[in-house]
């Protein structure tokens, strides 16, 4: 009854209500989940070439690290935009659990991320300096919301972010925006010590929006040197990209 009595309390204060259409008890409604442009993730990240869930393309594989690329929607849409705006910058943690939903029951990505003993959901870091700025780590409460829906382990501590650098955002250039992430993350090793059964798995690396790709591509690099053969990434929008 406390409890019941305390949520009452908290909707009072704080109402929880669709950023699409209002529907109370949400932040991120079925309804207009359904609405919403899914990203097609029917092509090679890389060059475009066509393939099956966004698999890297046989000659793309020879030179970059990340296997397979999916992303939810298309950060042009106002709505989802505002989704993740509201989780990245407002504290709105409640945002990430409807957008884990919708995420997961999303055709292609429930087929991704269907329960495998193989899986590990890793969040792309912050370095600990921004993330105790912040509070928290988005892509880490992404990441944890998407183990649930998913049933997929969730490792939150396999990666480090050594040093902060310039917004990736900010930079127009995909040239730059590799040399701006380049040797900036790497494997705890401290973490496969306690973990050694995680080598072996297949990384899935969780971000809230994907635009060159070159911060998941950095992940990959170093994942894949410390002897995991698989590294896929998702993200909840992919910038930088019209849907046609």
């Amino acid at each position: 009854m406390l409890k019941r009595a305390g949520k009452v309390f908290l909707d009072f204060l704080f109402p929880i209500a669709c950023l699409g259409c209002g529907r109370d008890d949400y932040y991120f409604c079925p309804d207009c989940a359904k609405k919403l442009d899914l990203y097609l993730n029917n092509s090679c990240f890389y060059c475009g070439a066509r393939t099956f869930l966004g698999q890297t393309c046989v000659r793309c594989g020879e030179k970059y690290a990340l296997d397979q690329v999916l992303a939810f929607g298309y950060f042009s849409c106002s709505l989802l935009e505002k989704i993740i705006y509201e989780l990245k910058y407002q504290s709105v943690f409640l945002v990430s659990r409807d957008l884990a939903g919708a995420m997961f029951n999303a055709g292609q990505i429930k087929e991704f991320l269907k329960k495998d003993k193989k899986n590990i959901l890793v969040p792309v870091p912050m370095s600990k300096s921004k993330e105790r700025k912040r509070g928290y780590n988005q892509a880490g409460i992404l990441a944890r919301d998407l183990g649930k829906v998913s049933g997929n382990y969730v490792c939150q501590e396999l990666l480090l972010k050594k040093q902060e650098r310039k917004t990736q955002m900010k930079i127009k250039s995909r040239k730059q925006r590799r040399e701006n992430v380049e040797n900036v993350f790497e494997v705890r090793r401290e973490e496969l010590s306690r973990k050694p059964e995680l080598i072996g798995k297949n990384i899935i690396l969780i971000d809230d929006v994907i635009t060159s790709g070159a911060t998941l591509e950095s992940c990959a690099v170093v994942l894949k040197r410390a002897g995991f053969k698989r590294v896929s990434g998702l993200a909840a929008a992919r910038a930088g990209y019209q849907k046609n």
